[in-house]
C-alpha cells in the first residue's frame, strides 16, 4: 500500500500482523476490526466471562473521543478481548501501537454480533460501538458519508419567501367582492404575460413586491399579474425531481420554469399550490420561476403562510438508518433514544 495510507482490516481477511506492521513502517495506519473467533492477528485473544465494561478509558491519542458509554456492553455477557500485551488498554477492548511513522490498531467492538431481539439493550450497545469504530477511523483520517450529512446535512428545501419582481400586466377595473360585486372572468394569458414568463425576459424596470402577501396595487385594481423570481439551485440537485411551493395564488394561476409551464389552477384563491419539475428541467445555477396570475376582484397575488412558497427534493426520505444500522427504530418502549439510557 501506499505511505499513509488506511488500511482496515476485516476479520476474515486473516491478514498476518508482520504485513500490518511492514505498512506501518512506511507510514500507513492499520486498523484490524473486531474478530469473534478465537484469534486475531493483531494480538492473542482471551475470553472473558461475564465482560460487562472497561475499568479505564484508553489514553492513547487514536481513541481520543471515547467514552465510558461507547465501550460498555450494558449487560453481562462472554466476550472475546486482548491478552495482555503492548499497547492493550480499556481492559483488553483496544489496542494501538505506533510502528514507524505508521500506527496499528485494533478494538473488540463488534456491534454486529449482538443480539438485540434476546436483549433490547444491546440496540443502544449497538449504537455506542458503531460510534465508537467511527471514532476512531475519523482519528486515523477516515470520512464518511453517514458524517457528511450530520455536519453538513443535504440541502432539502430552498426558501422562495423575499423579494420577486411584480407587475400588473393587464390591469381591469376593480370589482370589489365586499360589495357583492361579481369578479370579472380570466381572459387568458396576454402577450404582456406571455412576455414576462421566459427566461430571457428583462424585468429590471419593475418593481419587487415581498411575497407571500397580496399585492397593494390590487386593492385598487383587478386583473393579470406576473411575478418573477431566480432561484439558485444546489449543485448536489442537478437532475432530481423537484416540489415548487407557489403559496396561495388568487385566483387562477399558471406557473412556469425557465420558461415552460409547470402547472395551473383555476379559480382557487386559498388553496396552496404544489407544482412537479422533472428531472431533465433541474439544472444547477440560476433558474427563473414565473407566476401568471388573475385577481378577479378585490385582493389578488401570492399569498399564504411563507412554508408554502419553496423549492424543495421531490423524494425527500428519512436517513437515520444510514448513520445507525438498517433496524433502527424511534418507538419509546425499545427505541434508540439516547434519553432512555441516561443513567448508563
Amino acid at each position: 500500500p501506499p505511505a499513509n495510507a488506511l488500511l482496515i482490516v476485516a476479520p476474515e481477511a486473516k491478514v498476518p500482523i508482520a504485513q500490518a506492521i511492514a505498512a506501518a513502517q512506511r507510514g500507513a495506519r492499520v486498523f484490524y476490526l473486531g474478530n469473534p473467533d478465537g484469534e486475531s492477528p493483531a494480538l492473542p485473544l482471551k475470553r472473558v466471562k461475564n465482560f460487562f465494561a472497561p475499568e479505564s478509558l484508553p489514553t492513547h491519542p487514536v481513541f481520543a473521543g471515547l467514552s465510558h458509554s461507547d465501550l460498555r456492553l450494558r449487560t453481562e455477557r462472554d466476550w472475546r478481548v486482548f491478552a495482555t500485551g503492548t499497547g492493550v488498554e480499556a481492559d483488553g477492548l483496544l489496542v494501538a501501537n505506533s510502528v514507524g511513522s505508521g500506527l496499528v490498531v485494533a478494538a473488540q467492538l463488534m456491534p454486529g454480533l449482538l443480539d438485540t431481539e434476546e436483549v433490547p439493550a444491546f440496540r443502544f450497545t449497538r449504537w455506542r460501538h458503531t460510534r465508537a469504530i467511527t471514532q476512531i477511523l475519523a482519528n486515523l483520517g477516515a470520512t464518511f458519508a453517514a458524517d457528511a450529512r450530520i455536519f453538513n446535512p443535504r440541502i432539502q428545501r430552498v426558501s422562495l419567501v423575499g423579494d420577486w419582481k411584480f407587475k400588473l400586466t393587464a390591469p381591469l377595473p376593480l370589482r370589489d367582492w365586499r360589495k357583492q360585486e361579481a369578479g370579472h372572468k380570466d381572459p387568458g394569458i396576454s402577450p404582456a404575460a406571455t412576455a414576462a414568463v421566459e427566461t430571457r425576459f428583462d424585468d429590471s424596470a419593475w418593481a419587487t413586491a415581498p411575497l407571500p402577501g397580496f399585492h397593494p396595487l390590487l386593492n385598487e385594481q383587478s386583473g393579470e399579474f406576473v411575478a418573477r423570481l431566480v432561484v439558485h439551485v444546489p449543485p448536489e440537485w442537478n437532475g432530481q425531481v423537484l416540489n415548487l411551493g407557489a403559496g396561495r395564488i388568487k385566483s387562477s394561476d399558471t406557473v412556469f420554469w425557465n420558461g415552460q409551464r409547470i402547472g395551473s389552477t383555476d379559480d382557487q384563491w386559498n388553496k396552496p399550490r404544489v407544482y412537479r419539475l422533472s428531472a431533465h428541467m433541474v439544472k444547477t445555477g440560476p433558474n427563473v420561476i414565473a407566476i401568471r396570475g388573475f385577481a378577479p376582484d378585490f385582493q389578488g397575488g401570492v399569498h399564504g403562510s411563507p412554508d408554502e412558497l419553496f423549492l424543495r427534493l421531490f423524494d425527500v426520505k428519512k436517513q437515520p438508518a444510514a448513520l445507525y444500522h438498517p433496524d433502527y427504530r424511534e418507538d419509546f418502549d425499545y427505541g434508540d433514544e439516547p434519553a432512555r439510557y441516561y443513567r448508563w
